[in-house]
């Protein structure tokens, strides 16, 4: 379970990265 919740996190974390990327670029 944890591990799964960490992985959906790494998912939302990379995809507000992209996001800040996209803003910042």
């Amino acid at each position: 379970m944890i591990r799964t919740w960490k992985r959906d996190w790494a998912i939302v974390y990379n995809m507000f990265n992209e996001k800040d990327n996209q803003g910042f670029g």
